[in-house]
């Protein structure tokens, strides 16, 4: 259960908005530090209190299950601790891939699998930051690095698993233009702009 749109959390949202200066909607970044996140934060564990003594429930927000930020010098916040630790730990795993990588002259496919490790450290560098700052910026930066991983992950796959594709004509064709059609393609994901959200957006929220 989603309690995002509950008259309590939107009541509550409100005042943070005339006491703190907030903007509508919950996508930016005045929401994810300072002032207007504590107040938000206050505002979402009330609503857990209210939804546990009157439903026996505990909802989500935004899509997402209650969560104890942690706080930083500055103003800033660690949102999620658990999702940036296990983050940082994927990241700290690609680099160290891409360190291994670099030390292997005679790698086959070398370049491919230090362009792949790359993607990588850059896709998990995004997730680390959207976790410290849930905002639409850092959202989408986190969506588009997991696409393009993913992306570079089937590539690298075929490659992988297909050598043979080497030592004919059309495996070195498909070879060299798949990455195009790969780069092309998340180009056009990235120009559409679209994001799958298992929640309803946040501009929906603003009340």
């Amino acid at each position: 259960m989603d309690d995002c749109r509950s008259i309590w959390y939107a009541q509550c949202a409100r005042n943070c908005r005339q006491q703190f200066n907030c903007s509508a909607g919950f996508g930016t970044f005045d929401w994810v530090h300072g002032d207007c996140f504590w107040c938000r934060h206050n505002c979402m564990w009330d609503v857990v209190e209210k939804f546990e003594s009157n439903f026996g429930t505990v909802p989500q927000f935004h899509g997402k299950w209650p969560f104890l930020a942690v706080p930083l010098p500055f103003g800033l916040i660690i949102q999620e601790p658990a999702s940036l630790l296990f983050s940082l730990l994927n990241l700290l795993s690609v680099f160290k891939m891409l360190q291994m990588f670099k030390k292997i002259q005679n790698l086959p496919n070398r370049g491919l699998w230090i362009t792949y490790a790359h993607v990588g450290v850059a896709t998990w560098i995004a997730s680390s930051v959207f976790h410290m700052f849930d905002c639409d910026v850092t959202e989408k930066l986190d969506y588009f690095g997991a696409f393009a991983f993913v992306l570079s992950a089937f590539y690298v796959s075929i490659i992988f698993t297909l050598p043979q594709l080497e030592y004919s004509r059309t495996g070195r064709i498909f070879r060299k233009t798949a990455p195009y059609a790969f780069v092309l393609k998340f180009l056009y994901h990235v120009r559409t702009g679209s994001i799958p959200r298992s929640s309803i957006p946040y501009q929906f929220y603003s009340v």
